[in-house]
């Protein structure tokens, strides 16, 4: 079985609080609609700059850099505040 380290990045607040929800739900979810032949592993790292950055090249730019220093296979980050 292989094993695929997701990284969760939010902003603070709230993102941050809804990135730590599916931390814990995200393994399930994955192992039953993508793959039963991997090993979830979710990490989160909040990010400041996620949430002021408005250039999507930069956005993109921080995303691949801490993807890279924290050696995940995905990232996906999470601007969006849910009310």
């Amino acid at each position: 079985m292989s094993q695929l380290t997701v990284g969760l990045i939010p902003c603070p607040d709230a993102p941050e609080k809804l990135a730590d929800n599916f931390k814990k739900k995200l393994p399930d979810f994955l192992t039953k609609n993508v793959s039963k032949q991997v090993e979830w592993s979710i990490e989160v790292t909040t990010d400041p700059l996620i949430g002021s950055a408005e250039d999507t090249q930069e956005l993109m730019d921080e995303t691949d850099a801490v993807k890279k220093e924290k050696n995940w296979d995905i990232a996906m980050l999470n601007r969006l505040a849910f009310v």
